[in-house]
């Protein structure tokens, strides 16, 4: 082992500390830009950079294992989670998959049946068909989406309760986050007030899933979520400023006038206006379920505050927070925000007359059949319409509008239960440390423990979770939160207290303290090649989306026929791994056999499409055999290339997984 001096063993550890929090910081702040990071090539972008971030961390605990990991059965029981996550990929034989989700291996059994009867077997990679083995998750593809995310949230939250060293940390980060947040606020309300392309993101970014646009997310209920988290952040910081002006405050009132010119007094009327900023667009987003979140969390946070010695200031910022909100929420117009919120009596009334409560409870028939370890994480969308009841109507279902019951139901009780355990010990941390805490650091996490209690309530009523840029912040709250209830009075300061703490004799090498840390380093290089790999295909299925809409405008028959053509050299990128999402080669393929039937393409070209077509729909099905979407489409490309046999095949597969009282056919004719 090298033989370092205090200061360099002291200097070296600090720099895996300092880069492993910037990089968690930067995905955190960069996660809503990339439009809620929702999409393929974002979201796998955030999680090399958390990757990254947890990989530093891991590197300085194999070299300097005396420090303990803060939260540690909380970290345990999240690990303990992901490997529940992993144990849904791994292959097992079919008698024993047949134990966790007999679906999955019948709808194998029937597809390997009909993709011989079809002789798709041929435009399939040798090995794909009569395996004997399957794994738990219906759709294993979109399982390894999910796991790359949640090592994502792990990783920032790992690197934010155990990176952040001193106050001056927390306070850099927050106001980071903030002044992030505030620009994209400003900018949300001024796109939405001018009124000029309502349906893009920014004036110019059309999402491939459009929705009710607000901000850079494709929904307002995600902004309004992501924005009760930044309150919660905003109130913390103005809260925990409150000791600063305090100590700084004067008896004579010429020097308080002259205090108000100061530069604490000027950060504290910024943070207040950005306050009561994030609470007004909250208001104006018009989410019936983020505000009504929003004053169940403050009901909640005013109970605990009678309880606490500090009830009398904290009911004063309460009560000035809240006037402050409504009374900019006024200005901006108050008639859409009352008219919104008058819908929710009849809501009230009759409660299942509501979408979300009939989601809700068709989801929880996955939970019935699937109890153990659920249907695969992810792989909601392609299991759902198999349970989609008749009152949802034809509507097609990402995600169920319950964040908690698809928990539930993708993880099992088992990874529900875990969960809820981990949830368990994050609040037991909170309380266990909160009363030893300096004072601005209780007053820093009650306000974040707001924010927490209000996104947990909203979670009822959305699946704002599922948009990785809404999880990342929770995951940097929930680290900041176990961060800074463990400084005692000892840390009460803005410099780096690594400093006095690395005055130890470097201790002799500890293997099991550095044998954990490397073997996790060791998996998460593995894993971050793999989301490296991902990354590559997202980005190959983002050219091919422009090359799509380049191919809709262009008119020369040239440039069309090397339009399509570099548009097919993206399809054998994006098919060539093993981990390809289903949904994506399921669009791919419904352009494909758009593309072969044009006459403006090349006739030779044109069955080159159909042919890929075909190969790409089969891969489709064969990765997601419960989607009833794949099995249309490989009808579509069966049809094309002459085969109505095969397609009617596909159709009545289609038919038989399809929503209660859809009507699905292979073509319309006018």
């Amino acid at each position: 082992m090298p033989d370092y001096s205090d200061f360099e063993y002291h200097r070296v550890q600090r720099i895996f500390y300092r880069s492993a929090r910037n990089l968690a910081l930067t995905a955190v702040v960069i996660a809503p830009w990339l439009f809620g990071s929702a999409e393929p090539w974002a979201y796998l972008f955030v999680c090399v950079i958390s990757a990254a971030s947890l990989g530093l961390f891991l590197l300085s605990k194999v070299c300097f294992p005396e420090r303990r990991v803060m939260a540690r059965a909380l970290s345990v029981t999240l690990v303990l989670m992901l490997l529940m996550v992993l144990a849904q990929l791994i292959t097992i034989p079919n008698f024993l998959a047949r134990i966790f989700n007999p679906m999955t291996v019948e709808a194998g059994a029937v597809r390997d049946g009909l993709f011989r009867q079809m002789g798709v077997n041929e435009v399939l990679p040798e090995g794909f068909l009569n395996r004997q083995w399957s794994c738990i998750s219906s759709v294993p593809m979109a399982t390894h989406s999910a796991l790359f995310l949640l090592v994502g949230y792990l990783g920032v939250f790992v690197v934010f309760s155990n990176a952040i060293r001193s106050w001056a940390h927390i306070k850099w980060i927050t106001t980071t986050i903030l002044v992030s947040s505030f620009i994209m606020v400003v900018l949300s309300l001024a796109h939405k007030f001018s009124g000029v392309a309502p349906e893009k993101i920014f004036w110019f970014h059309m999402p491939r899933y459009p929705g009710a646009v607000f901000g850079p997310f494709t929904n307002r209920n995600h902004f309004a979520f992501h924005l009760l988290m930044v309150f919660s952040m905003a109130l913390a910081l103005f809260c925990s400023s409150l000791p600063d002006i305090k100590k700084e405050w004067l008896s004579d009132w010429r020097e308080q006038m002259a205090w108000i010119d100061s530069q604490l007094a000027s950060q504290i009327v910024l943070i207040g206006f950005s306050l009561a900023l994030f609470g007004a667009a909250i208001f104006i987003s018009l989410s019936r379920g983020a505000v009504v979140s929003l004053l169940v969390a403050t009901g909640l946070v005013w109970i605990i505050l009678s309880r606490t010695k500090e009830r009398s200031g904290g009911r004063l910022i309460l009560w000035t927070t809240i006037s402050l909100v409504l009374a900019l929420t006024v200005w901006m117009g108050w008639e859409p925000v009352f008219s919104r919120l008058g819908s929710l009596v009849g809501v009230i009334k009759d409660p299942l007359s509501d979408t979300r409560a009939v989601i809700t409870r068709d989801t929880m028939l996955l939970l019935k059949d699937f109890p153990v370890l659920g249907c695969g994480f992810g792989s909601f969308k392609h299991v759902f319409p198999i349970y989609q009841g008749m009152t949802l109507g034809s509507g097609i279902f990402l995600h169920a509008h319950n964040d908690w019951a698809q928990l539930f139901a993708e993880g099992g009780i088992l990874c529900g239960c875990t969960f809820l355990v981990a949830l368990m010990f994050f609040f037991r941390t909170i309380c266990r440390h909160y009363p030893d805490a300096i004072r601005r650091a209780r007053r820093y996490v009650m306000c974040l423990v707001f924010g927490i209690i209000a996104v947990m309530l909203h979670s009822f009523l959305d699946y704002s979770l599922h948009k990785p840029a809404n999880a990342f912040l929770l995951s940097a709250m929930c680290g900041l939160a176990v961060a800074t209830v463990h400084m005692s009075a000892v840390w009460d300061s803005d410099v780096d207290s690594d400093h006095e703490e690395g005055k130890h004799i470097l201790r002799l090498w500890d293997l099991k303290a550095r044998l954990i840390p490397l073997v996790v380093l060791v998996l998460l290089a593995i894993l971050a090649s793999m989301e490296l790999s991902c990354l590559r295909r997202a980005v190959a299925f983002e050219r091919f989306g422009y090359a799509e809409r380049l191919i809709e405008k262009v008119e020369d028959p040239g440039v069309l026929n090397r339009t399509v053509q570099s548009a097919l050299t993206e399809v054998d990128l994006i098919k060539s791994g093993d981990t390809c999402s289903p949904g994506m080669l399921r669009e791919i393929s419904a352009d494909l056999v758009r593309w072969s039937l044009s006459e403006k393409i090349d006739i030779e070209l044109r069955a080159q499409l159909a042919q890929k077509a075909l190969q790409v729909s089969a891969l489709s099905v064969y990765y997601a055999p419960t989607d009833y979407l794949g099995w249309l489409w490989l009808g579509r490309a069966q049809v094309v290339q002459g085969q109505w046999a095969n397609g009617a095949l596909c159709l009545e597969r289609a038919k038989e997984l399809r929503p209660y009282g859809l009507d699905v056919v292979l073509f319309e004719y006018n």
